[in-house]
């Protein structure tokens, strides 16, 4: 379970996780990396309570993603 901080979808040998809009709290990535995720969907636009790329790298690497699919970028003025 998901310290209601995105999701978990596994398809097959994959596993997904989507952080959706949030920012980097303690517990999610120990969280995420039991569940074996491939890939992390990320935000990095940094503003409106959002990660910043550097969180949202440290998020992906530190939940065991292989591959860290960044989004939201420059989606706000």
């Amino acid at each position: 379970m998901l310290p209601r901080r995105g999701y978990v979808v596994r398809n097959g040998a994959y596993v997904l996780y989507h952080a959706g809009d949030t920012r980097r709290v303690q517990g999610v990535a120990e969280a995420v990396q039991p569940q074996g995720a491939d890939v992390a969907i990320v935000p990095i636009s940094g503003q409106h309570g959002n990660m910043n790329g550097t969180d949202a790298a440290r998020l992906a690497y530190e939940s065991g993603a292989m591959m860290a699919i960044p989004c939201h970028y420059e989606m706000f003025r």
